[in-house]
Protein backbone atom coordinates (compact mmCIF):
# COMPACT_ATOMS: atom_id res chain seq x y z
CA UNK A 1 0.00 0.00 0.00
CA UNK A 2 1.14 3.45 -0.45
CA UNK A 3 1.37 6.17 2.04
CA UNK A 4 1.87 9.76 3.24
CA UNK A 5 2.97 11.43 6.17
CA UNK A 6 1.92 14.14 7.44
CA UNK A 7 3.79 16.89 9.40
CA UNK A 8 4.81 13.48 11.64
CA UNK A 9 1.72 13.42 12.98
CA UNK A 10 -0.90 11.69 11.23
CA UNK A 11 -5.22 11.37 11.70
CA UNK A 12 -6.99 9.22 9.21
CA UNK A 13 -9.16 12.77 9.34
CA UNK A 14 -6.58 14.81 7.73
CA UNK A 15 -7.96 14.23 4.15
CA UNK A 16 -11.08 15.10 5.11
CA UNK A 17 -10.68 18.45 6.76
CA UNK A 18 -8.61 19.60 4.21
CA UNK A 19 -11.45 18.92 2.11
CA UNK A 20 -14.95 19.89 1.47
CA UNK A 21 -16.96 17.26 3.04
CA UNK A 22 -20.36 16.32 1.27
CA UNK A 23 -23.62 15.36 3.10
CA UNK A 24 -25.66 13.15 0.36
CA UNK A 25 -29.14 14.03 1.34
CA UNK A 26 -30.97 11.41 -1.62
CA UNK A 27 -29.92 8.34 -3.02
CA UNK A 28 -32.03 6.95 -6.24
CA UNK A 29 -33.12 3.46 -6.59
CA UNK A 30 -34.39 2.97 -9.91
CA UNK A 31 -38.03 2.83 -11.37
CA UNK A 32 -38.64 6.46 -9.51
CA UNK A 33 -38.04 5.56 -6.48
CA UNK A 34 -35.06 7.26 -3.82
CA UNK A 35 -34.18 7.13 -0.48
CA UNK A 36 -33.62 10.45 1.29
CA UNK A 37 -32.47 12.13 4.41
CA UNK A 38 -35.12 13.83 6.97
CA UNK A 39 -34.79 15.90 10.10
CA UNK A 40 -37.49 15.57 13.12
CA UNK A 41 -36.67 17.59 16.09
CA UNK A 42 -32.84 17.65 15.22
CA UNK A 43 -32.40 14.55 14.90
CA UNK A 44 -31.57 12.75 11.73
CA UNK A 45 -33.05 9.82 9.74
CA UNK A 46 -32.93 8.03 6.10
CA UNK A 47 -36.19 6.88 4.83
CA UNK A 48 -36.37 4.12 2.56
CA UNK A 49 -39.29 3.98 0.58
CA UNK A 50 -41.43 0.78 1.72
CA UNK A 51 -39.90 0.47 4.88
CA UNK A 52 -42.48 1.40 7.96
CA UNK A 53 -40.00 2.69 9.80
CA UNK A 54 -36.65 4.95 8.78
CA UNK A 55 -33.02 4.51 10.21
CA UNK A 56 -31.81 7.27 12.52
CA UNK A 57 -28.06 7.92 12.80
CA UNK A 58 -25.77 8.97 16.10
CA UNK A 59 -25.59 12.48 16.50
CA UNK A 60 -22.97 13.37 13.69
CA UNK A 61 -23.12 10.47 11.60
CA UNK A 62 -23.83 11.29 7.89
CA UNK A 63 -23.80 9.81 4.27
CA UNK A 64 -20.89 10.45 2.20
CA UNK A 65 -21.35 8.24 -0.61
CA UNK A 66 -24.04 5.56 -1.75
CA UNK A 67 -23.24 2.77 -3.78
CA UNK A 68 -26.41 0.94 -5.80
CA UNK A 69 -26.41 -2.85 -7.09
CA UNK A 70 -26.55 -3.63 -10.75
CA UNK A 71 -30.08 -5.21 -9.85
CA UNK A 72 -31.13 -2.13 -7.88
CA UNK A 73 -31.23 -4.50 -4.89
CA UNK A 74 -28.74 -3.61 -2.72
CA UNK A 75 -27.88 0.22 -1.43
CA UNK A 76 -24.36 0.56 0.40
CA UNK A 77 -23.76 3.83 2.22
CA UNK A 78 -20.32 5.19 3.53
CA UNK A 79 -21.13 6.63 6.89
CA UNK A 80 -18.49 9.00 8.54
CA UNK A 81 -18.57 11.37 11.65
CA UNK A 82 -17.98 14.96 12.68
CA UNK A 83 -15.43 14.94 14.90
CA UNK A 84 -16.47 16.79 18.66
CA UNK A 85 -13.56 19.09 18.29
CA UNK A 86 -14.65 20.67 14.65
CA UNK A 87 -11.11 18.87 12.96
CA UNK A 88 -13.46 17.36 10.24
CA UNK A 89 -14.70 13.49 10.36
CA UNK A 90 -13.48 10.20 10.73
CA UNK A 91 -14.53 7.27 8.76
CA UNK A 92 -17.72 5.50 10.59
CA UNK A 93 -18.82 2.59 8.49
CA UNK A 94 -21.12 1.36 6.07
CA UNK A 95 -24.62 1.06 6.39
CA UNK A 96 -26.11 -2.57 3.77
CA UNK A 97 -29.62 -2.13 3.12
CA UNK A 98 -31.39 -4.81 1.04
CA UNK A 99 -34.56 -5.10 -0.38
CA UNK A 100 -36.56 -8.12 -1.33
CA UNK A 101 -37.55 -6.02 -4.79
CA UNK A 102 -37.73 -2.91 -6.97
CA UNK A 103 -41.34 -1.68 -5.90
CA UNK A 104 -42.14 0.61 -3.62
CA UNK A 105 -43.54 -1.69 -1.45
CA UNK A 106 -40.34 -4.41 -1.20
CA UNK A 107 -38.97 -5.39 2.16
CA UNK A 108 -35.69 -4.30 3.17
CA UNK A 109 -33.25 -5.95 5.54
CA UNK A 110 -30.79 -3.10 7.53
CA UNK A 111 -27.65 -3.63 8.64
CA UNK A 112 -24.48 -1.89 9.54
CA UNK A 113 -21.08 -3.61 8.13
CA UNK A 114 -16.98 -2.88 8.33
CA UNK A 115 -17.52 -0.48 11.85
CA UNK A 116 -14.22 1.54 11.87
CA UNK A 117 -13.83 0.41 15.36
CA UNK A 118 -13.89 -3.23 14.79
CA UNK A 119 -11.38 -2.70 12.08
CA UNK A 120 -9.15 -0.93 14.19
CA UNK A 121 -9.27 -4.05 16.47
CA UNK A 122 -8.92 -6.55 13.84
CA UNK A 123 -6.27 -5.22 12.04
CA UNK A 124 -4.31 -3.57 15.66
CA UNK A 125 -4.41 0.00 14.00
CA UNK A 126 -6.66 2.53 12.78
CA UNK A 127 -8.90 1.60 9.80
CA UNK A 128 -11.36 2.58 8.17
CA UNK A 129 -13.33 2.63 4.49
CA UNK A 130 -12.65 5.93 2.83
CA UNK A 131 -14.77 5.31 -0.29
CA UNK A 132 -16.35 3.06 -2.32
CA UNK A 133 -16.39 2.09 -6.19
CA UNK A 134 -19.44 -0.25 -6.47
CA UNK A 135 -21.43 -2.89 -4.99
CA UNK A 136 -22.21 -6.61 -6.72
CA UNK A 137 -25.63 -7.95 -6.35
CA UNK A 138 -24.23 -10.59 -3.84
CA UNK A 139 -22.76 -8.11 -1.10
CA UNK A 140 -19.65 -7.54 -2.62
CA UNK A 141 -18.07 -4.44 -2.82
CA UNK A 142 -14.98 -2.56 -4.15
CA UNK A 143 -13.67 -0.05 -1.84
CA UNK A 144 -10.38 1.83 -0.25
CA UNK A 145 -8.79 1.03 2.66
CA UNK A 146 -7.31 3.22 4.57
CA UNK A 147 -5.35 1.91 7.71
CA UNK A 148 -2.07 3.85 9.80
CA UNK A 149 1.09 2.10 9.11
CA UNK A 150 1.67 1.83 13.00
CA UNK A 151 -0.85 1.75 15.92
CA UNK A 152 1.28 5.39 16.93
CA UNK A 153 2.12 8.44 15.78
CA UNK A 154 3.94 9.22 14.03
CA UNK A 155 2.93 7.07 10.88
CA UNK A 156 1.93 7.23 7.11
CA UNK A 157 -1.28 6.03 6.12
CA UNK A 158 -1.70 3.34 3.55
CA UNK A 159 -4.12 3.36 1.12
CA UNK A 160 -5.41 0.01 -1.43
CA UNK A 161 -8.50 -0.65 -3.03
CA UNK A 162 -9.86 -4.22 -1.84
CA UNK A 163 -12.92 -6.18 -2.60
CA UNK A 164 -14.92 -7.09 1.05
CA UNK A 165 -17.99 -9.68 1.65
CA UNK A 166 -20.58 -7.42 3.55
CA UNK A 167 -22.39 -10.37 5.10
CA UNK A 168 -19.10 -12.11 6.01
CA UNK A 169 -17.00 -8.73 6.58
CA UNK A 170 -13.98 -10.12 4.80
CA UNK A 171 -11.48 -9.30 2.50
CA UNK A 172 -12.62 -11.34 -0.74
CA UNK A 173 -8.66 -10.14 -2.01
CA UNK A 174 -6.79 -7.01 -2.55
CA UNK A 175 -6.33 -5.21 -5.84
CA UNK A 176 -3.83 -2.69 -5.73
CA UNK A 177 -2.24 0.19 -3.92
CA UNK A 178 -4.44 3.62 -3.93
CA UNK A 179 -3.38 7.29 -3.09
CA UNK A 180 -5.66 9.53 -1.32
CA UNK A 181 -8.73 10.70 -3.69
CA UNK A 182 -7.83 8.16 -6.32
CA UNK A 183 -11.00 6.98 -8.49
CA UNK A 184 -10.69 3.22 -9.19
CA UNK A 185 -9.90 2.49 -12.31
CA UNK A 186 -10.13 -1.21 -13.95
Amino acid sequence: MKGRTFGGLVFLAAIVAAQAIEEINSVPLGNDLEAHYGHVNGAKYFYLPGRKEPIQFSSGVFITQAVVSPDLKLLVLLLFRYRSDGAGADGYGCLVCRRSDTTAEANWSVYYSLFSDELNLRFDRRTHVEDLHAVTNKGVVTLRLAQAENRTPPTKILRSWEDWDLEKEERVKRIKDAEPFDKFEE
